[in-house]
């Protein structure tokens, strides 16, 4: 009935692109890459229904506003990584929002939009109590996977260095002359170009 009419991409979302399926699936996508999500409750007139919903990426809650540590505002509050909270009982009081993602460029100035916490859905993780912001499941794994990809990327360059060098030409000649490098030029001196070729069945000449 209603919940279907509604549940429709026209009806679901602010923007009108996503259904109730697809937007579920967006959330638990981004909770897992990004470790959080944020859905903005709008009372809206472009529906049969006066309401909406919203995605605000996870880069617009500004992580920098209040990073470092807890800044106290006019009004007594404490803001965390863009979390405004109650500084009594530490609970959600509004988000700050910039007005587009911070990688666009134009459509004119960036500015923090202050948004009750009554219309956000923040969909996180909590692991340990006072966490106002969630952090990606891979986390843990990052700094490993970060290691890991260098040690791949060496082993591959290794590889292919070994793979191209088919061989070595030496030559009974003086220890004392001058090095010809690998053109072989007698007139100039290549001590300092010592290079080697890394292309597919190179032979390289020894000093």
């Amino acid at each position: 009935g209603a919940w279907k009419e509604w549940s429709r991409k026209e009806n679901c979302t602010l923007d009108k692109r996503m259904s109730w399926t697809q937007l579920q699936r967006a959330v638990c996508r981004t909770v897992a890459i990004d470790g959080e999500c944020f859905i903005r409750k709008v009372k809206t007139h472009t529906n049969p229904f006066g309401f909406c919903l919203q995605i605000i990426n996870t880069d617009r809650v500004d992580r920098t506003y209040g990073r470092n540590s807890p800044q106290i505002l006019g009004n007594g509050n404490f803001l965390f990584m863009g979390v405004e909270c109650d500084p009594n009982t530490g609970a959600v009081v509004a988000y700050h929002v910039f007005n587009r993602h911070p990688s666009e460029a134009g459509a004119g100035p960036r500015q923090r939009i202050r948004i009750p916490a009554e219309e956000i859905i923040h969909v996180y993780l909590p692991v340990r109590d006072n966490q106002w912001r969630g952090f990606p499941w891979a986390l843990p794994a990052m700094w490993r996977m970060n290691m890991l990809k260098g040690y791949e990327e060496a082993e591959v360059v290794a590889a292919r260095v070994h793979a191209c060098q088919m061989g070595f030409i030496t030559r009974n000649i003086d220890p004392d002359a001058a090095y010809t490098g690998q053109g072989g030029d007698p007139g100039r001196d290549y001590k300092s170009d010592q290079n080697i070729p890394m292309e597919a069945g190179a032979f390289g000449q020894l000093a």
